[in-house]
């Protein structure tokens, strides 16, 4: 009976699940939408693990290729435009390279 219970005791420790599992990094930013502070600061939509849209008011969507290591990223526009972001929560700040002014967007999606 002894070595029954502790065969179970075992067996359900073995089982159990960690409950605090590291997120995919890699997908928090996919599906989502960020619309900037000002409008002129225009909208970034992230398609895929790499790929994003960008719409300035007024303008074209431009298409680029982003970085990140669910912290922190790079942006690279096929315009050749290149910035830097961070993400905390539902805040993006993209700070460009020509301009070191940050702008910040909100998650609306």
């Amino acid at each position: 009976m002894k070595y029954l219970l502790t065969a179970f005791i075992f067996l359900a420790l073995l089982s159990c699940k960690k409950d605090d599992d590291p997120l995919n990094n890699d997908n928090i930013l996919v599906n989502t939408t960020w619309e900037g502070e000002r409008v002129e600061d225009g909208i970034y939509t992230f398609t895929s693990n790499t790929e994003y849209t960008f719409k300035d008011p007024g303008e074209p969507f431009v298409d680029g290729n982003y970085s990140f290591d669910g912290r922190q990223g790079v942006l690279m526009e096929e315009t050749g435009f290149t910035a830097n972001f961070g993400v905390s929560g539902t805040i993006m700040t993209v700070t460009d390279t020509i301009n070191t002014n940050p702008r910040t967007y909100f998650k609306i999606q």
